[in-house]
């Protein structure tokens, strides 16, 4: 494959940005959090990038549903089963990016 074929192959598979848009970087990082059941887990990330960035936020079994879209995931009243590990991923025109990975621990009261 000559250099115009990888260029195409790049292109196809998303790692080329025809609009020299700027990926997103994820600026700060999900932090975990330890809390007593019942109480109020809030998980946050910055990014930058060309806009607009959206966001999607899982959990170890995939995207949460309903789908969590902001810079924040709330969980307003964390239950041991919300306990487990957490990521978002950023996305533009230009990429996406994965945050790296946000431990919640809930403890029964």
């Amino acid at each position: 494959m000559g250099a115009r074929g990888a260029w195409m192959a790049a292109l196809l598979a998303g790692a080329v940005a025809l609009s020299g848009a700027t990926p997103p970087v994820i600026t700060l990082q999900p932090q975990g959090r330890s809390v007593a059941a019942g109480s109020a887990v809030t998980l946050s990330v910055a990014a930058t990038g060309d806009g607009p960035l959206s966001y999607e936020w899982w959990n170890a079994f995939g995207p949460l549903y309903p789908p969590q879209r902001g810079a924040s995931l709330v969980l307003t009243s964390a239950q041991p089963g919300d306990a487990g590990r957490y990521t978002v991923r950023v996305r533009n025109g230009s990429g996406t990016v994965a945050s790296a990975e946000a431990v919640v621990q809930v403890t029964p009261v």
